[in-house]
């Protein structure tokens, strides 16, 4: 029971700190583009402040629920082009080390998969709903978290740089700005892929150790 409040907790984590880091963006952006002088005329400061309490958490985490489909899609696309351009990506040793864990650990799972479905399943979401339908060990739930975090921050960055771009008059903090968004997609891109690394590693070992313990049993 604990268990799955913990992961509920992550995953509001997750959305609270995603809705949040757009809330944030917006309103900078807002007041950057009209001036700061107009900022006692914005409609937000009229209303009551216990009714904007209650209103902002679930619009926040409303954004960040928004939001994650379509970063799931932008995933795809940057998974794609990675692969395209697999020589050239900054993350080949990253992608390197992600093929390596699958590699290692598919010919033993694969024992265990159905004949007729081996050649048709992936074998890491067969291992991940086998830990989830027996509730074995679920804290790979936590680098998924991450995982999902440092993504959708990348893909904020992306509509960042190109708020930027577009909204302001060219000067040099403009692509100053622009440039320092690019060098932080390129750091949250590492940091999502050193995660869900790590979240496979720990789904396959928690498979294994799993299966060990019923043999044993």
């Amino acid at each position: 029971m604990i268990e799955k409040i913990n992961i509920s907790l992550w995953e509001f984590f997750v959305y609270f700190l995603t809705g949040l880091l757009v809330s944030i963006l917006v309103t900078l952006h807002y007041f950057l583009y009209n001036g700061f002088l107009n900022i006692q005329d914005t409609i937000i400061l009229k209303i009551p402040a216990v009714l904007l309490l209650l209103i902002f958490p679930t619009l926040v985490i409303l954004i960040g629920l928004i939001l994650e489909p379509i970063v799931n899609y932008y995933g795809r696309i940057i998974s794609i082009i990675e692969k395209k351009l697999e020589s050239f990506s900054p993350n080949k040793d990253l992608k390197n080390w992600g093929a390596q864990i699958d590699q290692t650990f598919r010919e033993f799972v694969k024992k265990d998969v159905p004949a007729e479905l081996s050649d048709n399943i992936q074998i890491y979401n067969w291992c991940k709903d086998f830990i989830k339908q027996k509730n074995i060990n679920t804290n790979f739930m936590v680098f998924l978290s991450m995982f999902g975090f440092y993504r959708n921050v990348e893909f904020i960055m992306l509509l960042n740089a190109i708020s930027i771009f577009f909204l302001y008059s060219n000067c040099i903090a403009k692509y100053v700005f622009i440039l320092i968004s690019i060098l932080l997609i390129f750091i949250f891109r590492r940091r999502s892929l050193i995660f869900y690394n790590h979240m496979s590693l720990t789904v396959y070992q928690n498979y294994i150790i799993a299966r060990e313990n019923s043999n044993n049993n």
